[in-house]
């Protein structure tokens, strides 16, 4: 680059030229006219000449001449390997590195690193990173990490020694994680989202109790149990606690024959006692909201929103609730009668025509009920060894929605259909939850009194009619003096936790584990909690700053983030630009937006 002065009308302009291939040129920059410079320096020349020297010097760092002789007939290297290994690196990990480093995982891993011979903080980098771009066994983990640009290395026995290590420091690093977690982005800690899952293992038996006699000295890990795929398999649960942005508190690891009410309570205290963070309101469905749970998030300033279930809801109670009197249309509070707004869903089950007044009550969709309540609870299942039973109050919301009626009424059809279709033909099924063969009875008879060996199967005419009483219904209960529309706002932010679980059974293949004993098990379900917790700060990072994309988007991005070497000399990128990466460099600026790269440039990230 040089600098050119032309004269025009009385004054000086200042341009940047460049010297093109055959002789031409071209203007680089336009630096002004000299008597607009003179207002900025005394000296517009001199001012435009170095101008010119930080343009060659930027140049100088950013453009590279290379020289290289390309052979053709080259062969590559011999190689006693049975398969070829891809020689690009991918640097995509280096923004998941950046969520790691403000994490501050390094200093967490330093502090108990103590006389072990590897480095822990290395291992776990690694592991996090190859969970969320290319799941798998941690041979696999280990075989890849040469793809990634400036990964530490490890030996692979180091890996399984890191998960039963990581296992014994699971609850201090999840405490770390929640502070560190605070410092990134802004949680939204004042209700926490519960729910459990479950992963099933490949083996048919399950692990074995070890006994002393009659004493248990250390259980089995997995263990058969109800399984949320309603497979045969032994199990392992894992628990989770979500802020409302989706971002993970807390998890626990279970056995697989656990009662999933018991996972809560131990989990939950751990929260109040060593996070400091005792007031929020706990949220989950039907299956984790005993008596006891509830009654212990009524203390100390907490609250819950949880599901109710109508259809454990003993006769009175339930007849009281369902009564056609005090309901209320959820929009406006005006007085409703359900017995009304039922009929005119079902002319719409028959086909009948609506009239204009029929069809704007109808979309108003919604009518509830507030019904308060009494329980008691077991002292004992609050603490060890207590007596007694307590009292305690609390408010149902029970709702009634057009919308929810029409479409159980709908699956409900076509499922008794298909039971008496089932019930002709002669098909077996086990009895599901949800399973048409749940309206197919067997009644046992005889002929004469003796014991009865005739049987015979119908569909079951209460069942029927039980499960049709309670279509349209929905019920949450919570001890909060709220509108029945905030409550359900509460109730709705659930779907947070289910997405959590969806990432990591469908993205970061959770399972199959590749482990089997409770240490490596526990402490790669630990890798899979930082693995999620890393993803979803990212996500609501780009979310924040205007950019939420879907976690394939995301996930896509981070993994075709691949660079070739040429012969030493520089890096070219093996992708495309793309709307996620742009956000990406937005919020990290590791100009990684770039076509080729200086060799040097990852030894500094």
């Amino acid at each position: 680059m040089r600098l050119s002065k032309i004269r025009k009308k009385n004054d000086i302009f200042y341009y940047v030229i460049e010297s093109l291939p055959g002789g031409s040129t071209r203007i680089y920059e336009v630096i002004g006219k000299h008597s607009d410079l003179l207002k900025a320096c005394d000296d517009p020349e001199a001012f435009a000449r170095r101008r010119v020297e930080e343009i060659n010097d930027s140049l100088k760092r950013d453009v590279m001449v290379v020289n290289e002789r390309v052979d053709f007939s080259e062969r590559l290297p011999p190689s006693e390997e049975p398969s070829s290994e891809g020689t690009s690196k991918n640097v995509g990990w280096l923004y998941l590195n950046e969520i790691i480093k403000g994490l501050r995982l390094d200093s967490f891993f330093s502090g108990i690193q103590g006389k072990r011979k590897y480095d822990m903080g290395a291992v776990n980098t690694h592991l996090v990173v190859n969970q969320i771009l290319d799941p798998g066994s941690k041979a696999h983990a280990w075989g890849n990490v040469g793809r990634y640009m400036s990964m530490g290395e490890y030996d692979l026995h180091q890996s399984y020694r890191f998960l039963t290590d990581l296992n014994a420091h699971k609850e201090e690093l999840q405490r770390h994680l929640f502070e560190r977690t605070k410092g990134i982005v802004e949680l939204d800690a004042s209700v926490l989202m519960y729910d459990l899952t479950n992963f099933y293992f490949e083996t048919e038996e399950e692990d074995i109790d070890f006994l002393d006699g009659d004493n248990i000295l250390q259980y089995g890990f997995r263990k058969y149990g109800k399984s949320k795929e309603n497979r045969p398999n032994p199990i392992v649960h894992m628990g989770l606690f979500v802020e409302s942005n989706g971002i993970p508190v807390s998890f626990t690891a279970e056995r697989g024959n656990t009662n999933e009410q018991e996972t809560v309570l131990p989990i939950e205290t751990r929260i109040v006692k060593e996070y400091g963070h005792s007031k929020f309101v706990y949220c989950s469905d039907g299956g984790l909201n005993s008596y006891a749970i509830r009654f212990f998030n009524m203390m100390n300033g907490r609250h819950y929103v949880v599901t109710h279930s109508l259809r454990k809801t003993e006769g009175k109670e339930l007849e009281l609730m369902l009564k056609d009197m005090n309901w209320r249309f959820k929009d406006d509070d005006e007085a409703a009668s359900l017995a009304h707004f039922r009929s005119l869903c079902d002319k719409v089950v028959a086909g009948e025509e609506l009239s204009d007044a029929e069809r704007e009550t109808l979309k108003r969709d919604v009518i509830y009920k507030r019904f308060p309540t009494r329980h008691k609870v077991d002292a004992s299942k609050l603490a060890p060894g207590a007596k007694g039973r307590i009292d305690f109050e609390e408010t149902v919301f029970v709702t009634f929605s057009a919308k929810f009626y029409l479409y159980q009424k709908r699956i409900f059809g076509k499922q008794l259909s298909r039971a008496e279709n089932w019930l002709e033909k002669g098909i077996e099924r086990g009895k599901g939850q949800n399973d048409p063969s749940r309206f197919i009875k067997e009644t046992a008879y005889t002929d004469s009194g003796e014991v009865a060996a005739k049987k015979e199967k119908s569909i079951d005419g209460k069942a029927v009619e039980d499960e049709e009483t309670l279509h349209g219904f929905y019920a949450v209960a919570t001890n909060l003096d709220k509108t029945i529309g905030e409550v359900l706002e509460i109730n709705g932010r659930r779907w947070t936790i289910e997405y959590c679980f969806r990432i990591l059974k469908s993205f970061f293949e959770t399972r199959p584990m590749f482990v089997s004993t409770e240490d490596h098990i526990k402490g790669h379900l630990t890798v899979c909690y930082e693995a999620l917790l890393v993803f979803q700060i990212l996500s609501l990072k780009l979310k924040r700053a205007g950019a939420p994309y879907p976690a394939r988007a995301i996930l896509d991005t981070l993994k075709n983030m691949m660079v070739s070497d040429h012969n030493g000399q520089y890096y070219e990128a093996d992708y495309t630009n793309s709307k996620v990466l742009q956000s990406l460099e937005g919020l990290f600026g590791l100009k990684l937006d770039r076509a080729k790269y200086r060799t040097k440039t990852f030894k500094q990230k």
